[in-house]
């Protein structure tokens, strides 16, 4: 019979709602919670990705990433990214971080504060910041009339894209494109 969280649960739901605007990796969650393991091992690989995902069900907003950087990284951060998807700050660190192996986190959060493309994305209509938004209300969240407009005129813009892009699709049909 359960007695409810355990070690490892508590300590990734302390992290997660102690720092709603960070991401953390998978060894950034196995460094709390087992503090200086000499050797990271499959067995805490494994605990820790089950009771992260976990919380981040439990929490609502925190969502798993996984990490498209497989050939790049190092065998123990490449499993997933934690992120809080109803934080602007959070998602846009999140996106860069699934992508972006090469690059430290204080490298990447200085850009995601410095960069002007990313501060157009994450800024108030930008399409980050419509993501987080869209996130937020599937949560349950009720926006305010201005930014539910800004929302919905997001939504129509995005089924009006995906409608031509589907016309030119049809239209181009079984066509065999031949290279000279």
């Amino acid at each position: 019979m359960s007695r409810g969280p355990g070690h490892v649960e508590r300590t990734i739901e302390a992290l997660f709602t102690e720092n709603p605007t960070a991401t953390f990796s998978t060894s950034e969650l196995i460094a709390a919670v087992y503090g200086r393991v000499k050797w990271v091992e499959k067995k805490h690989r494994v605990a820790v990705l089950r009771a992260a995902t976990k919380v981040a069900k439990r929490l609502g907003n925190w969502e798993k990433y996984k990490c498209e950087r497989i050939l790049e990284s190092d065998m123990t951060d490449r499993g997933a990214i934690f992120v809080n998807v109803c934080d602007v700050r959070s998602y846009a660190l999140g996106r860069l971080r699934t992508d972006d192996c090469k690059r430290t986190v204080d490298d990447l959060t200085r850009e995601v504060t410095r960069d002007p493309r990313i501060k157009e994305l994450t800024s108030r209509g930008g399409t980050w910041w419509m993501f987080v938004q869209q996130a937020r209300v599937q949560r349950g969240a009720v926006l305010d009339p201005k930014t539910q407009r800004l929302v919905e005129a997001a939504e129509a813009e995005r089924q009006r894209r995906l409608g031509t892009l589907a016309d030119k699709i049809q239209a181009v049909g079984p066509k065999i494109i031949r290279h000279a």
